[in-house]
């Protein structure tokens, strides 16, 4: 199962929804280098099991949860990162590149 990971609350929580927009809970921040996953909804059944944490970072968490899931945590930026990531010519030209690889593969697997 894909998992969506958006920034919230300065920083110190990141949301977790499903492809369909639905809440698979949250990852915090409790302490530096303390992350630990809070499953919710019908992630309950989904994360049965799931080492929780602490995790020394975001990425061990979302590495767990891809491994509990076999899925992939992909991360949604803040608006904000976004429209820092879009001001940066080198940010741009990248996301420029992988839209375009995106596109080539969506078209060769039509």
């Amino acid at each position: 199962m894909d998992v969506i990971v958006t920034p919230a609350e300065g920083g110190a929580i990141w949301q977790l929804t499903d492809l369909l927009g639905r809440s698979m809970g949250r990852v915090t921040a409790s302490a530096p280098r303390q992350f630990v996953i809070h499953p919710e909804g019908h992630a309950l059944e989904t994360m049965a099991g799931i080492q929780q944490g602490p995790h020394a970072s975001l990425d061990a968490a979302l590495a767990e949860i891809e491994r509990h899931t076999r899925g992939v945590c992909r991360r949604n930026p803040g608006e904000d990162q976004l429209e820092t990531a879009t001001n940066n010519p080198a940010r741009r030209q990248s996301i420029l590149c992988e839209f375009i690889s995106t596109a080539r593969r969506f078209m060769y697997f039509r």
